[in-house]
C-alpha cells in the first residue's frame, strides 16, 4: 500500500517539476507588445517634415498596420517581425518621426501613434506561479521516494 502512494508522488512530482521546467522557459518576464493607433486628424501634411509619410510609399506591411489601425481604432502585435519598418515604437514620448506620424490616405490626414506596451506584471505572475508548482512538485518527489524507501 505504501509502495503505490509512493510511486504516486514520484509520477505527481516528475509531472509537476517537468512541466514546470518546461513552463519557465515558455514565459517571458516582459511580455512586450507593440500598438498601433490610427484617428483622423486636422493637423496639416507636410512631406518635408520629419513624420509626415504618404499612404503610396509606405511599406506593404506597413499599409497593413495602418489599413488594420484604422479599422480596428488600435492594432496590436505581439512580436517585432509583425512591425512596420517605417515606424519606430516608443515607450513613453513620441515625437514626429518617433512614435508618432501624420499619414496622408486619401486625400485625408491621419494621426499614427505607435508605441510599445510591456505586460511585466502578469509575466511576473505567471513565472512565480509555475515556480511554485515546481517547488510543489519537488516536495512530492522527495515524499515519494521518502515514503518508497520506508515501506522496504
Amino acid at each position: 500500500m505504501d509502495t503505490d502512494r509512493g510511486w504516486r508522488y514520484v509520477a505527481i512530482g516528475l509531472v509537476l517539476v517537468l512541466g514546470a521546467w518546461w513552463g519557465l522557459g515558455q514565459v517571458q518576464v516582459n511580455d512586450v507588445t507593440y500598438v498601433h493607433t490610427v484617428t483622423e486628424t486636422h493637423e496639416q501634411f507636410d512631406a518635408s517634415e520629419p513624420g509626415h509619410l504618404r499612404y503610396e510609399n509606405l511599406s506593404d506591411r506597413g499599409k497593413q498596420v495602418f489599413d488594420r489601425a484604422l479599422d480596428e481604432e488600435e492594432y496590436a502585435v505581439d512580436t517585432e517581425e509583425d512591425t512596420a519598418p517605417e515606424f519606430q515604437y516608443v515607450t513613453d514620448n513620441s515625437e514626429p518621426g518617433s512614435g508618432r506620424y501624420v499619414v496622408q490616405y486619401q486625400g485625408d490626414n491621419y494621426s499614427v501613434r505607435t508605441s510599445e506596451r510591456t505586460d511585466w506584471v502578469l509575466g511576473s505572475m505567471l513565472r512565480l506561479g509555475i515556480t511554485v508548482a515546481g517547488l510543489l512538485g519537488a516536495l512530492f518527489l522527495v515524499s515519494g521516494v521518502v515514503t518508497l524507501y520506508r515501506a522496504d
